[in-house]
């Protein structure tokens, strides 16, 4: 399982620095992921969007975006899916993960079990055409629960997918937009 940073100068230095380290060695373009937290953590010196922007300002990396993670975190006492958007910098989202999860023992999953709730189609086609390095969309589902999701339930989020990805690509950030 692995456990949150803490989002302070401390750890963006110590993260910046292996980041660096390892975008030289590998010569690729890195990109965190926001995690799912099962729990709210304490009060930090920053919010993790802070923490993220200021990496991908600093060049360090970008940010894989993981709606149903935004949704897991809040359904469990963390910040709102509207409010951490409204402070991501939506420049620095290059690839967004979908997926849907369970709650298990009273507290919400990222089990990848189901398809993408409602909740996260919202957030995603207000917030997808505002950021304007989007690459990559993509589907998390975990192989075992297919019968659960069925081959027409994969195949209709794909298509919901490219109906998005053409809103993306298509047309500047609506109006009244929340980025």
């Amino acid at each position: 399982m692995a456990l949150p940073v803490s989002y302070d100068a401390e750890s963006l230095a110590l993260v910046s620095h292996k980041l660096q380290r390892l975008q030289r060695r590998s010569g690729l373009r890195l990109l965190l992921e926001n995690p799912a937290l099962l729990t709210p953590l304490e009060e930090m010196e920053m919010d993790e969007p802070t923490f993220l922007n200021t990496l991908h300002q600093h060049g360090h990396c970008g940010v894989l975006l993981d709606l149903h993670n935004l949704l897991v975190s809040e359904r469990n006492g963390g910040l709102p899916m509207e409010h951490y958007l409204a402070r991501l910098n939506p420049a620095a989202v290059e690839e967004v993960h979908l997926a849907g999860g369970e709650e298990l023992f009273g507290v919400y999953s990222d089990s990848h079990s189901q398809l993408t709730p409602e909740a996260v189609w919202a957030m995603a086609r207000a917030y997808l055409p505002c950021c304007p390095n989007l690459r990559a969309i993509t589907f998390e589902y975990n192989e075992t629960y297919f019968e659960v999701i069925g081959r027409h339930g994969v195949r209709a989020e794909l298509e919901r997918m490219h109906r998005l990805a053409e809103t993306c690509a298509l047309s500047p950030a609506p109006t009244g937009a929340p980025c």
